[in-house]
């Protein structure tokens, strides 16, 4: 049969490019005085054209460049081909200061894009030099892209999902200090037990760790500060905290972090899990097909 999802939230209420930016160019980097200077009889039209490209490349990546930084964006190194984080312009990383900010340029300077994985932002844009054509992000606006857009993603690198292990995080079971602050909470020692919340040292600090798990496997693991502050296990699988006590449940209660989801729990729901961000930047408006609700 169909779940029932009910939701449970509360939303909360340039610096100036540099005339020749240091960019490392899609193309080979043999030194200008390396072509001779005067042309031989027959043209060697593969070097001319070779150059002609660098040239090119290096004029559409300072173009992108230069928008990036128009928007607030800058890097003290740009690497191109391979996605950086830096802080984001527009949340400033929240009161963490974190580097939520994904920033992307095509190795040949045909396009640059970024996103702010914060969840109170989410803030994203998309840059092409001038004179590119804007087919793929009229496409990309659209949701109409299709097998042509292939060439455009073949350079971005595929994220790989990192399996955790029980071991490598070194987790321990909470002491009487974090118990008792749980308690506060009228979370009880069983309900902590039960859904596996740890503590373990980060930074030199003890967090509390909450276990993401999928058929009781480790999935995910997100930390808590006392002062709350929050950071997670990077490249790892994302999926709902409490996700095993769904499974069999006609009715769902989804929440906004770890302890609510618990103190619906103490609260006599067990059918109930978390988002693992918190509250989304937006809500959609759009219905999953029907097909695939079960």
């Amino acid at each position: 049969g169909g779940h029932r999802v009910g939701l449970l939230h509360s939303f909360p209420s340039r610096t100036r490019l540099p005339r020749r930016p240091e960019l490392a160019c899609c193309f080979g980097t043999a030194p200008a005085e390396a072509v001779p200077a005067a042309a031989p009889a027959t043209p060697r039209s593969r070097n001319v054209r070779s150059m002609e490209e660098r040239r090119a490349c290096e004029e559409r990546l300072g173009q992108v460049v230069e928008k990036m930084k128009k928007e607030g964006i800058d890097m003290s190194q740009w690497r191109l081909g391979t996605f950086q984080r830096t802080i984001c312009p527009q949340c400033e990383g929240g009161s963490t200061e974190e580097r939520s900010l994904s920033v992307f340029i095509r190795e040949d300077g045909t396009h640059g894009n970024w996103t702010c994985f914060r969840a109170n932002c989410g803030w994203k844009g998309y840059t092409q030099p001038d004179g590119v054509p804007k087919a793929y992000q009229a496409k990309k606006d659209s949701g109409n892209e299709n097998e042509s857009d292939q060439e455009v993603k073949a350079n971005q690198p595929v994220k790989v999902i990192r399996k955790l292990r029980e071991e490598d995080l070194r987790l321990e079971p909470l002491c009487d200090e974090l118990v008792t602050y749980f308690s506060e909470r009228m979370i009880s020692a069983k309900t902590l037990r039960r859904n596996n919340v740890s503590q373990r040292k980060r930074n030199n600090k003890i967090v509390i760790a909450f276990t993401y798990r999928r058929d009781k496997v480790l999935v995910g693991c997100k930390y808590r500060e006392v002062s709350k502050k929050f950071s997670q296990e990077a490249n790892t699988e994302k999926i709902l905290y409490g996700l095993d006590d769904i499974k069999q449940a006609r009715d769902i209660i989804i929440v906004e972090g770890e302890i609510d989801k618990l103190s619906m729990e103490e609260a006599g729901y067990c059918n109930c899990v978390s988002v693992p961000d918190g509250a989304p930047a937006q809500v959609s408006n759009k219905l999953p097909d029907k097909d695939h609700l079960g």
